[in-house]
């Protein structure tokens, strides 16, 4: 009775375990929407699309990390017929380059699907706008010398007039010491703040 019991035990582990490996979608491929995006407002969306192959009959999970250090997702491959695709998508808030990977992964009681991909995304800062960009066209037009910034509302077009004004001081002050500027001397003195 008890050589019986254990056959059984063997056998329905050994069954399961095919039947776990032999229905299990597998992952080929994560493509983004784009390799390189830039800041907009601090914040980049980008969307993946993880795909494989899978039967009718395959059901797994799977575990995409988006290398940013946030949590992942995790989805359920289920009743599908040749090739799958899932969509998703991160917002990204920082420049960097990150790796994106999805790959088989257990999902509470599902089993974990076979295979894994990556992809690179390169998170770029946010480039001038379109005032900051008229400004430089008007500041290069213009030419101020070192230490000197042109004032945009001098500017006549008309006769080719302007003039020019001292940039603003990046003048940082040491704890405990407060900046300041009086009849054109700057300098720092005991006060609460850096400014």
């Amino acid at each position: 009775m008890k050589n019986c019991t254990v056959i059984r035990f063997a056998s329905g582990a050994f069954l399961a375990g095919s039947i776990g490996a032999a229905f299990a979608a597998d992952i080929t491929t994560i493509e983004p929407s784009a390799a390189t995006v830039a800041l907009g407002a601090g914040q980049a969306l980008v969307r993946f699309s993880v795909g494989g192959t899978a039967g009718p009959r395959d059901h797994c999970g799977y575990f995409v990390d988006y290398g940013d250090g946030a949590a992942g997702d995790s989805r359920i491959i289920d009743n599908e017929s040749g090739r799958f695709s899932r969509p998703h998508e991160r917002t990204f808030t920082r420049p960097g380059t990150y790796t994106v990977r999805a790959s088989g992964k257990q999902v509470k009681t599902t089993a974990a699907c076979n295979g894994s991909a990556t992809a690179m995304i390169t998170v770029v800062a946010q480039g001038p706008g379109r005032a900051e960009r008229r400004a430089e066209r008007r500041a290069a037009a213009f030419p101020c010398p070192e230490g000197w910034m042109l004032n945009e509302k001098s500017v006549n077009r008309a006769t080719g007039a302007y003039h020019c004004v001292a940039k603003p001081v990046q003048m940082e002050c040491a704890d405990g010491l407060r900046y300041y500027e009086k009849d054109g001397i700057i300098g720092c003195r005991p006060g609460r703040g850096n400014r």
